[in-house]
């Protein structure tokens, strides 16, 4: 009789070569305005134009920092590595092309100058138990600094989801005690130094690597 079995998939008594199964990118990516096109940046921990580390299996390498510029204001954008230069993708593929590795993905700040934005807190019974996003701002890079103003004491705010550079929504954090009516949420930060780039774009994914500070061996 035949098996009945016929998966493609490996036995469990096959011998092969250990493989990687994983990877890890420590690398940051946010984005700026440049004009009519934003920059990406791509850096370690210690801030940018720094390399970072890349961990597969046990194999660990130090990648370059990179600018890509020309990428569209106002839109999602994953940024991939083939070795030699960083691109930008609008979506994530089921499988990148040969050896290109995805390193992070980006939400792209949007047209026009910075705007925090508006936020108002959700009180019952002297607890803050919400957040009310009544208008998203504009051109955010990263987490806001939101602090709970009020009579009441230890209000925090949670997760915030920042797309295309707009505050769509705040997580409620601790509650804390005390608040009244007249209690409100200031907005600050939320944005990255600006950085600087040059050349042309590649393959019409709009960037190109305009600045490697390390090697990739």
């Amino acid at each position: 009789m035949p098996n009945p079995i016929s998966s493609g998939l490996q036995s469990s008594s096959a011998i092969e070569a250990a493989t990687v199964l994983n990877q890890t990118n420590y690398a940051n990516v946010d984005s700026q305005s440049a004009g009519a096109k934003a920059i990406v940046r791509i850096y370690g921990k210690a801030g940018p134009n720094t390399q970072y580390p890349s961990v597969k299996g046990t194999i660990d390498t130090i990648l370059p920092s990179a600018t890509i510029i020309n990428v569209p204001l106002s839109s999602q954008q994953v940024v991939g590595y083939d070795g030699t230069d960083y691109q930008v993708r609008a979506t994530l593929p089921e499988v990148f092309a040969d050896q290109i590795t995805a390193i992070g993905a980006v939400s792209v700040v949007g047209a026009g100058g910075v705007t925090l934005p508006t936020i108002v807190p959700i009180e019952v019974s002297g607890g803050i138990l919400g957040y009310n996003v009544t208008s998203g701002g504009s051109g955010l890079t990263e987490d806001l600094t939101l602090t709970v103003v009020g009579s009441g004491i230890g209000a925090t705010t949670g997760a915030q989801v920042i797309v295309g550079g707009v505050l769509q929504s705040v997580a409620p954090g601790n509650a804390g005690s005390g608040y009244g009516s007249g209690t409100t949420v200031t907005a600050s930060g939320g944005v990255f130094s600006g950085a600087s780039g040059g050349g042309r774009s590649i393959g019409g994914n709009g960037g190109r690597l305009v600045f490697n500070d390390g090697t990739t061996n």
